[in-house]
């Protein structure tokens, strides 16, 4: 197994952002699509500025890529491997059961 070392506090960072049901969930609805911020926050049933606050934490630790287009309208999806495998993961552990993903990112069942 790697050590941590250098990069103790990264990780707590992540760990951290990601110990947040709200945010557990937006990473899942995001991980292998882009959706517009509209349907996450009805999705998800938050406010406007509520789902604002979930995803500036996302974009400052590198989690999730934001993308507008040509209506303005903002749209994200996830960027990091290792919110990828962590959430394989936790869908392992306390989802449905193993998962097409899990065997991509070598998750035994």
């Amino acid at each position: 197994m790697k050590q941590i070392g250098a990069k103790a506090k990264e990780a707590a960072r992540f760990v951290t952002a990601m110990a947040n049901a709200r945010r557990l969930l937006i990473m899942h609805l995001v991980l292998d699509r882009e959706l517009p911020a509209e349907a996450l926050r009805e999705q998800l049933g938050l406010s406007s500025s509520a789902l604002s606050q979930h995803m500036a934490k996302l974009r400052a630790l590198g989690l999730v890529r934001v993308r507008r287009d040509r209506d303005n309208i903002v749209h994200y999806s996830c960027c990091n491997d290792s919110a990828r495998k962590l959430l394989a993961l936790l869908d392992h552990a306390y989802g449905s059961g193993p998962s097409k993903q899990n065997a991509d990112l070598g998750i035994p069942d």
